[in-house]
């Protein structure tokens, strides 16, 4: 409709506003019942009450906090409404859009100079309500109505069925051009650099074991509202609070008609009175939306914004189910068609993908340090070493002996013996060993603070060759 965010109202007559009963959300039915949604602007109390059943409690909820907020849905959301015409006959009743007419941060910031104009965008759908005389009406009240206690029958997961905590945040990227609006919008894991964020094409981060329950903090340290949306799963939302309120407690900012199963939750901005991100020194606060879910089907998925304009422009990136028990799972969360040549390491319950096209890979796991059978695993310094650059250094490839004091300052001499140009600063003439198959013998640069070998391998070496003369 031209806006990130509607907020759907059903009124006739002057304004006189009808409740929308919400009976589902993307992935199930509410539990207990439906969730009565109807704005502050025509009912006489904002609080949530509860109505006794036979099997059941349904809760009345009226969760608006400001005048006009209706149903608020953003792109991707579905919601199964029930509107109760009975008492409508010759009435006509719009649906209409009470959202803002720009991109949505918060309703708070909503009013009559930003709203859609009931004219053109506000104004979504007309009813035209005509009741037939002696028509039986086989319906069921929505006050009425009783659910499993259970969103569709699924039971929710408790913070102790949870096997994995996961912190991902969302930012747009903006230029210093007053009023020109973001140019992309990123996604990226906590541990990364929050200035920064990572693109579609970037090593995958969110690799999940298969059958785990996740618990996902999703940091939005924008201006704006984001729907997001996770493929595969279902999932609930837990809370939703600023990203540094330290009482945040289960529950808390999740509206009554999210209490069911959904694919896709709003993730709000920490906005203030002007619309920009709060800022707490140099660094913006943000605001945390919670979910939680379990991952059991393997391969590879994505997650995104559900803005077409965001989604496209960077604001997706892959998330990959595995089988710590199935290499070929664990090998199919890197080899995928992005631009990244990466292979994947499994140790002690550690899962991570490496970039094949960058040199040795200097982490601390052995079982990585693999390229073109050039890369050395040295214990001392827990580094994987590049053969041709940090073992043999610039020093080894001058193959003339006229040339080998020219080089790197004077820090290279020639050693007859064994014909090769080495640092004058390490006992190099004694190694002449071949690694990999490679045809140069081994130079040791320490004093560069480059560590090809331990000093006991070094030792080794020389005993065996003064034992040998």
């Amino acid at each position: 409709f031209g806006t990130n965010i509607t907020s759907f109202e059903t009124l006739f007559e002057e304004g006189q506003e009808l409740p929308i009963w919400i009976i589902g959300t993307e992935q199930s039915l509410l539990p207990d019942g439906p969730a009565k949604v109807l704005s502050t602007t025509n009912s006489t109390s904002n609080t949530t009450g509860s109505v006794e059943k036979f099997n059941c409690t349904v809760t009345d909820y009226v969760d608006s906090t400001q005048p006009h907020q209706g149903l608020i849905i953003q792109p991707g959301e579905r919601y199964d409404a029930l509107i109760d015409f009975a008492n409508m006959d010759n009435h006509e009743v719009y649906l209409i859009n009470t959202g803002p007419d720009e991109p949505f941060k918060t309703f708070e910031l909503v009013n009559d100079g930003n709203r859609a104009p009931f004219e053109t965008l506000g104004q979504l759908m007309k009813f035209n309500v005509s009741l037939e005389e002696d028509m039986d009406d086989m319906t069921t009240a929505p006050e009425e109505l009783c659910f499993d206690n259970n969103p569709g029958g699924v039971a929710k997961f408790d913070q102790v069925d949870v096997d994995t905590n996961r912190s991902v945040f969302l930012k747009e990227e903006v230029t210093d051009t007053p009023d020109l609006g973001p140019f992309a919008a990123v996604l990226d894991n906590i541990d990364g650099n929050p200035e920064e964020g990572k693109g579609w094409a970037k090593p995958i981060t969110e690799n999940v074991q298969l059958n785990h329950v996740e618990e996902w903090a999703i940091i939005n340290l924008s201006a704006d509202s984001h729907p997001i949306h996770l493929h595969q799963v279902k999932f609930q939302i837990v809370k939703r609070c600023v990203t540094n309120d330290v009482n945040c407690t289960e529950g808390k900012g999740v509206l009554g008609y999210e209490r069911g199963w959904k694919d896709i939750a709003i993730a709000y901005p920490d906005v203030n009175s002007e619309g920009e991100p709060v800022v707490d020194g140099n660094v913006t606060v943000g605001f945390t939306t919670t979910i939680r879910m379990k991952f059991d089907i393997l391969g590879i998925y994505v997650w995104h914004c559900h803005i077409i304009s965001h989604e496209d422009n960077e604001m997706m990136r892959p998330l990959c189910v595995y089988d710590p028990m199935n290499n070929d799972t664990l090998n199919n969360c890197c080899h995928t068609d992005l631009v990244y040549n990466m292979t994947l390491w499994d140790e002690e319950g550690e899962v991570q993908c490496i970039d094949l096209n960058a040199s040795c890979v200097s982490n601390n796991r052995e079982s990585s340090c693999v390229k073109d059978s050039k890369c050395l695993w040295d214990q001392t310094s827990l580094g994987c070493l590049d053969y041709d650059i940090d073992i043999r250094g610039p020093c080894a490839r001058i193959e003339k002996k006229k040339e080998c004091k020219k080089k790197t300052d004077g820090r290279c001499e020639w050693n007859n013996q064994n014909k090769v140009c080495g640092s004058a600063t390490t006992a190099f003439s004694a190694l002449t060993s071949k690694v990999d198959g490679a045809e140069d013998p081994i130079e040791m640069q320490s004093s560069s603070g480059r560590v090809g070998l331990n000093i006991s391998t070094m030792l080794i070496w020389v005993f065996m060759v003064m034992w040998h003369q």
